[in-house]
């Protein structure tokens, strides 16, 4: 469609809708290109659940990506927390942060530098709050009814290693993911159903929205997501204290696993009872999640970590 302007330096560099009417950068970077990160917390108390390593994870994906937070944002960041949860006591935030668009108004270098070249490393932060004061009554360390899972054949991608684990603002894997999560569910009249996928080198990588750990042989692990993935925060934790190791796994791994639990920092665990692969039912204690909720309340060190 063409637009009803005709100066065209009015036009240089603008944004119009189908039908040619002016907007306002209707899609940032983070739209665009990816440019940018996000991370969801649970606010508890007028405080950040795994706070610190929230912090630590934003710091790393902002360096990553050469960017740069606000002076003060952890800080403020605490501050929003706070104030968000004065009246409800608990929910859930999503901080998204992208890259700030070129102003157009720089017309020498408008051509040089627009499309994939960043022109500047400030940011823009917007962010969600859901309310959710039920969350006050759970505890620190929450375990869901056990459910069942299914190896997706939707796999996930492998990344450069400065991009690995981050939870940058590309997740099509995870979008295609949940949307064959979602036909699997209708498929097995399983609503609570959940997804466990490998990566482009078949190695095990994660669930749809959460971290994955196995008990294998009386031992906790994780696939070490080195180049797939995402590092959750509930995973940071569990592998600072010791509580779980990380190393390559694979389908047979996930053969000769006892216990299987999907984990994240909002759901907390999840334990799996079975997990179909390919038609094949791979049938796992139920009851292994308990196991490691058990273990993580004795570790002293961890719980002070959740609400530091």
């Amino acid at each position: 469609m063409s637009s009803g302007e005709t100066d065209p330096q009015k036009l240089n560099g603008s944004w119009h809708d189908w039908s040619g009417q002016a907007l306002s950068e209707p899609l940032g970077r983070g739209a665009l290109y990816a440019d940018g990160f996000f991370t969801t917390c649970k606010l508890r108390a007028g405080r950040i659940e795994y706070g610190d390593l929230h912090v630590a994870r934003m710091i790393k994906s902002a360096d990553a990506l050469k960017l740069r937070l606000p002076e003060g944002f952890d800080e403020d960041l605490r501050k929003l927390a706070h104030n968000l949860t004065h009246h409800s006591g608990s929910g859930v935030l999503k901080l998204y942060v992208q890259r700030l668009p070129q102003d157009r108004r720089d017309a020498p270098n408008l051509m040089k530098r627009r499309g994939y070249a960043p022109s500047t490393s400030q940011v823009h932060l917007a962010w969600q709050f859901f309310e959710h004061a039920g969350l006050m009554s759970e505890e620190l360390i929450s375990i869901n009814p056990a459910v069942n899972a299914v190896l997706l054949t939707q796999k996930v991608s492998l990344v450069p290693d400065n991009l690995a684990g981050l939870k940058t603002l590309a997740r099509l894997d995870q979008v295609l993911a949940a949307a064959e999560l979602s036909e699997q569910r209708q498929q097995f009249a399983d609503s609570d159903l959940e997804g466990i996928t490998l990566d482009l080198a078949d190695q095990l990588c994660e669930g749809v929205s959460h971290n994955l750990c196995l008990l294998i042989g009386g031992q906790w692990v994780t696939p070490e997501l080195k180049r797939s993935g995402i590092h959750g925060v509930f995973r940071a934790a569990l592998l600072k204290h010791g509580l779980v190791h990380s190393c390559a796994l694979n389908l047979d791994d996930l053969k000769r696993a006892q216990g299987a639990v999907l984990i994240n920092s909002v759901r907390g665990l999840i334990p799996l009872k079975s997990i179909n692969v390919s038609g094949s039912l791979i049938a796992l204690d139920g009851g292994s999640g308990r196991h490691l909720a058990e273990l993580i309340r004795q570790n002293t060190a961890f719980m002070s970590d959740i609400l530091c």
